[in-house]
């Protein structure tokens, strides 16, 4: 099967299984994924100590492990519509996925997430872009 395509003020209410990769307009949508995987890459969240260290790490991944909202899945993974985020490799500092910005798609009334929306990691505050569905 193809890809599904979600466009305009669409609002997806109860429980999908979709069997597609799902895009949003022109963006894939967030899936959740295990904490091998990633969303994306993002500096550490917290401050290395004073030199003679070195700086801080710059492509530490970032994965989103559970999605507020599972009721709506691509290929049986849940579409993310906001939720946990961790950072690290393993990982170690929590964190938790905006509210999306980039999509036009409700599912059980919260956005979906789709790849260029951005998480929050806890100990600094610092945002973590989205860059790979996990699709």
């Amino acid at each position: 099967m193809g890809d599904l395509i979600l466009k305009d003020n669409l609002v997806l209410v109860g429980t999908l299984n979709l069997d597609a990769r799902v895009l949003v307009g022109a963006n894939e949508a967030l899936v959740e994924l295990l904490p091998s995987g990633s969303h994306g890459n993002a500096p550490a969240p917290v401050p290395q100590p004073p030199p003679p260290a070195g700086p801080a790490p710059v492509g530490v991944k970032v994965v989103v492990l559970n999605s507020f909202n599972k009721t709506v899945t691509a290929k049986n993974k849940a579409i993310v519509t906001m939720g946990i985020a961790m950072q690290g490799n393993p990982p170690l500092w929590p964190g938790m996925v905006s509210p999306a910005t980039n999509s036009t798609v409700m599912i059980n009334g919260l956005p979906a997430a789709v790849v260029g929306d951005k998480a929050i990691i806890f100990p600094s505050g610092a945002s973590a872009p989205l860059t790979t569905s996990g699709q």
